[in-house]
C-alpha cells in the first residue's frame, strides 16, 4: 500500500470573498422582489377599495330611483368639497372617505335613459372609473 496523502481542505480569502459576494448579490435580489411584492399588493388594495366604493355609490343610486338621478348635466366634485343638490343626489358617501375622493357625473342621455358615472379619486390624481345607464324599468 502506498503512502497517503494529506489534501489541506481550507480556501484562500479571495475563495471566501467570491463566496460573499455572491450570496450578498442573491439576498438584495430576493429583497428587491419581496419589497416590490409587498408595494403591488399595497397598490392593489388602493384599488380595490375605490372600485368598492364606486360600486357602494352605484348601488345607492340605484336604489334612490330614477327621478333622483338629475337630468340636466351635473357634476358633483368631492375635491371641490360640494354638497349634494336639494335632492340628496349623489348620496352618501359622499363626498370624501378616508383618503377617498367621490365626483359624480349624472345627465339625461334620452328620455328614459340616464348616464351616471361615479369616478374615485386615490392617491392624489389616480382613480377608478364607474359608468351605467338607468331607466325607469328597472
Amino acid at each position: 500500500m502506498g503512502v497517503g496523502r494529506k489534501y489541506e481542505v481550507g480556501l484562500s480569502l479571495l475563495e471566501v470573498l467570491f463566496a460573499f459576494a455572491l450570496v450578498t448579490i442573491s439576498v438584495l435580489g430576493i429583497m428587491a422582489v419581496y419589497t416590490g411584492g409587498l408595494k403591488l399588493s399595497a397598490k392593489g388594495e388602493r384599488v380595490l377599495f375605490a372600485t368598492e366604493l364606486s360600486q357602494t355609490m352605484m348601488e345607492v343610486i340605484k336604489e334612490q330611483g330614477f327621478d333622483k338621478i338629475p337630468t340636466a348635466r351635473t357634476t358633483f366634485d368631492g375635491r371641490a368639497n360640494q354638497a349634494p343638490n336639494a335632492d340628496g343626489f349623489p348620496p352618501a358617501p359622499y363626498p370624501k372617505v378616508d383618503d377617498y375622493v367621490v365626483q359624480v357625473t349624472a345627465y339625461q342621455k334620452e328620455d328614459f335613459l340616464k348616464s351616471v358615472t361615479v369616478r374615485v379619486f386615490y392617491d392624489n390624481q389616480n382613480s377608478v372609473v364607474l359608468q351605467t345607464y338607468f331607466t325607469p324599468f328597472d
